[in-house]
């Protein structure tokens, strides 16, 4: 394995180029409340250097957080802070205030921002990414170098944990951007944000608009208008029957269970458990249906290391 080493430059929180003129407290959906403690919704984009037209002066990370800035007017929710309803008193409620439920709140003096790291190292494109890897590597490690090096090592806030202040007083952010500069002139653009948040869909769709900000800066022409929807309330409205209702629907439950899926109850108890289970305080000492059926943890071996390839497949 390489070894590459990637060091810190700088480190800031980015905000909008328009501040909020009051606060905004959103319910995320129902199906963004289940994501909660996934994987964060991470992409890298591995760049050539830029044409030498944008001249010797140019300076990218500046010219990323100036156009970042004003991408960020159209997304001010990714700037703030995330939370999620962890007792059960409006469980007679609107289904938005029930336990488990999240919501992104912005425009106010804690708003965390946007982190935004500027990194660099003594590697080269074509050692992160051959060219001609799938020639010459027709199954290629991926591990070589690992593809994290790149990522924002930033801790992003996690609804259902406290959020805890850095060193700077400030709260985790919602999204991190790392900015790697390599030794060939080229560079590394990672963005990683919460999956409450951000499908990986909206996050390519993020950051195309963000690219044509940056495009329009670099060109001298007026900067395009952004408009991203962000109506989580429009996904549940779709939603089948009584959504607010206190009692469940059997019947919607039984088609669901129909349906060719997995579904496991991530706080029932089941042998071979690598770690205890932990059952939210509101719900510690209720009787309550499960979920789905315990994780099969005996059908699993994690303690064998997963191996990362990329296998390149000829026309014969």
């Amino acid at each position: 394995m390489s070894s590459v080493t990637v060091s810190i430059l700088h480190s800031e929180r980015i905000f909008p180029r328009t501040k909020q003129d009051s606060e905004e407290t959103i319910a995320l959906s129902l199906l963004d409340a289940t994501t909660v403690n996934f994987a964060h919704t991470c992409s890298t984009w591995l760049c050539e250097a830029p044409e030498t037209a944008a001249g010797p002066e140019f300076d990218l990370a500046d010219h990323l957080r100036q156009s970042l800035r004003v991408a960020l007017d159209a997304y001010p929710q990714w700037c703030g802070r995330i939370n999620a309803i962890t007792t059960l008193d409006g469980a007679a409620g609107p289904h938005t205030q029930r336990f488990g439920r999240v919501y992104v709140q912005y425009g106010t003096p804690q708003d965390p921002g946007v982190e935004f790291r500027v990194a660099e190292t003594t590697t080269t494109l074509d050692t992160v990414c051959p060219a001609l890897r799938a020639v010459d590597q027709p199954v290629w490690n991926r591990q070589e170098i690992p593809p994290e090096k790149f990522v924002p090592s930033t801790p992003l806030s996690n609804a259902l944990q406290p959020d805890v202040l850095d060193d700077a007083g400030l709260f985790p952010p919602l999204l991190a951007i790392q900015l790697t500069n390599l030794a060939c002139g080229g560079f590394i653009l990672t963005v990683k944000i919460v999956h409450p948040l951000a499908d990986i869909q909206s996050l390519v769709y993020f950051v195309k608009d963000w690219a044509s900000v940056s495009r329009s800066i670099l060109s001298n022409t007026p900067c395009p208008t952004l408009n991203p929807l962000f109506e989580p309330g429009l996904l549940d409205s779709l939603a089948a029957g009584d959504i607010d209702a206190v009692e469940p629907d059997m019947a919607i439950i039984q088609r669901a269970k129909s349906m060719p899926l997995h579904r496991y109850d991530w706080w029932a108890s089941s042998p071979n458990s690598p770690w205890p289970v932990k059952v939210p305080e509101a719900l510690a000492g209720k009787m309550l249906s499960p979920a789905g059926k315990p994780m099969p943890w005996s059908e699993w071996n994690i303690t064998e290391p997963v191996s990362h390839y990329v296998v390149h497949l000829g026309i014969k």
